[in-house]
């Protein structure tokens, strides 16, 4: 995850074992905001079939909240869960 401006991060991630699951190869994220004390889920992107995503959220003080994941699997109705993470700075591309 990274910050873009104070309202606005870059949240990316790989959700596994995405390829595993039932429903094909892709799976829907819960991107959550912890919003006073409790995480809410204020976007859910598709994984492609590698179980990875990408997706900006433009929230008021999303550069200094914490953030976190959930993803299901299907077959067994089981939820996973990422570590609780804080946007890091910009990233900066470099060209070839």
């Amino acid at each position: 995850m990274t910050r873009r401006s104070g309202n606005s991060v870059e949240v990316y991630g790989q959700a596994r074992p995405s390829r595993l699951l039932r429903g094909g190869p892709v799976t829907r994220v819960a991107v959550q905001m912890q919003i006073r004390g409790v995480f809410t889920t204020v976007t859910q992107p598709l994984t492609n079939s590698r179980g990875i995503f990408r997706v900006n959220v433009n929230r008021s003080g999303a550069a200094r909240a914490r953030w976190r994941l959930v993803w299901q699997n299907g077959d067994t109705g089981e939820f996973f869960t990422s570590r609780v993470a804080r946007a890091g700075s910009r990233l900066k591309y470099r060209s070839g």
